[in-house]
Formats: C-alpha cells, sequence, structure tokens
C-alpha cells in the first residue's frame, strides 16, 4: 500500500514539473520595485548635456546623484554637482508612496516624492533620473562611462575599438581600462575633460584629454597653458575615431 502510494505522489510530481502552477507564472518577468530602486541614479538633464556635446566638465554645473539604499528606513545620499552631499536622508515608505525624509532641492518645498515611471527611470519633484549600473575605477558613478563613451568605435585603419560601461577598452593597443572624471570643481580651471586609461586594472593614473564632436571622439595628451591659470588643456592628437551606429 505504502509503495503504491509512493508511485503515486512521483507521479504527479512529475506532472507539476511539466505543468507549473499557474498562480507561480503571472510573477515571472516583474521587478521588485524595491531593488529597482536601490543604487546610483542620475538625472536626465546631465546626461542629455553630455551626450550633446557639452563637454563633461561644463555639464557639471546641471549634475545631481541620487544614491538609494538597499533597504527602507536606510539611509540614502544626494549630491548635487558630485562634489559636496546634501544628506543623509531616510529613504521610507508609507501608504501613499516611496519617500526621501528630506526636501533635497531645497527651493522648492516639500518636494520628497519618489516615483516610479519606468524602468531605470525616476521621478522627484519634476527631476526624472536614470539609473547608473556601474562604478567605474574609481568608484565613481559610472556616468560617462555608461551614458557617454558606451559603445564601438572605428579608427581611420578600420580598426574597431569598443569602450564598455564598467570601464573596459578593447581593441585600443594596449590599453584595457579606463575611467572618465566628472568631478571638475577645485582650485584651478580646466580646458579639457579628462580620462585615465591603463593596461592593468590598478593603472589608470595616466591622464589623457578628450572631446567629442557628433560621433566623432578624439583623446589626446594633456598640455598645460603657461599663463594663468596654468589649467590643462588638450595637446597632441593621440587617438581619432568614429562611433558606428
Amino acid at each position: 500500500m505504502f509503495r503504491n502510494t509512493l508511485i503515486i505522489l512521483i507521479l504527479f510530481a512529475l506532472i507539476g514539473c511539466i505543468h507549473p502552477n499557474p498562480s507561480r507564472l503571472k510573477d515571472r518577468g516583474k521587478w521588485i520595485p524595491e531593488k529597482v530602486l536601490t543604487g546610483n541614479w542620475v538625472n536626465e538633464k546631465y546626461i542629455k548635456e553630455i551626450q550633446s556635446d557639452t563637454p563633461v566638465r561644463n555639464a557639471q554645473d546641471v549634475l545631481m546623484v541620487l544614491e538609494l539604499p538597499e533597504k527602507f528606513n536606510d539611509t540614502g545620499y544626494y549630491s548635487p554637482y558630485y562634489h559636496a552631499g546634501i544628506g543623509p536622508f531616510l529613504f521610507i515608505k508609507d501608504t501613499s508612496g516611496y519617500k526621501i525624509d528630506k526636501d533635497i532641492y531645497q527651493d522648492k518645498g516639500s518636494v520628497n516624492s519618489v516615483k516610479i515611471i519606468g524602468k531605470d527611470r525616476i521621478e522627484i519633484g519634476d527631476v526624472v533620473y536614470l539609473k547608473s549600473h556601474d562604478t567605474n575605477l574609481n568608484g565613481d558613478p559610472a556616468l560617462a562611462e555608461e551614458f557617454l563613451f558606451r559603445g564601438k568605435y572605428q579608427m581611420a585603419n578600420g580598426k574597431e575599438v569598443e569602450f564598455t560601461e564598467d570601464g573596459k577598452v578593447h581593441g585600443l593597443d594596449t590599453i584595457n581600462y579606463y575611467s572618465v572624471e566628472i568631478d571638475y570643481y577645485g582650485d584651478i580651471m580646466q580646458y579639457v575633460d579628462f580620462l585615465s586609461m591603463g593596461k592593468i586594472r590598478k593603472d589608470h593614473t595616466n591622464q589623457y584629454g578628450f572631446r567629442f564632436n557628433g560621433d566623432t571622439l578624439l583623446i589626446g595628451r594633456l598640455a598645460s597653458v603657461s599663463t594663468p591659470p596654468y589649467a590643462n588643456t588638450f595637446g597632441q592628437l593621440l587617438y581619432k575615431m568614429w562611433r558606428k551606429r
């Protein structure tokens, strides 16, 4: 009797594997808001600026970075211009939705509701943020890597070069890693945007200048201006490549 019952139970288990429970299938593919919200967020205006040939150093004037914690009631941070943080704040959830417990904009009243308006898109007040998925070699959000550099390029000799959003380079001499500087606020004015490149992951102290003109990317040596404020500028051109669409 026990043996027969065991055989029947095994048959039911096999049938269940072939025909999964419909109640489980209906949840498949759904993204959990709490997990989607965790991480670094950058305002859409900044992304549009750097994608329209505005130098990264100038676009910093509109940059807003928001770091949301992994759990509710944990600490998050808000960094306007990605130079000086305002915070910390608590990320909370109540009956009306997701909120932060501080007026991060400081000039718009109590604007603290966090609205999910799409996958990897949220809105706080009238500001739209996009999620940044990686950090660069310096441990900073990989904003320029992900939203500006990422993609495949072709050089004049036909060679293909690829920059990835997580700081890797393929096809550019012996260079394997890169990171882009996004914080230019300091004592010395700069006349060029910086990126660091190296053969190994820890070797990213060698700085170069870069600029975009549409789909054209120029990378060159840094040169110093001989008169005050003795800033860096774009020097000898080393690489010229075109983004592949």
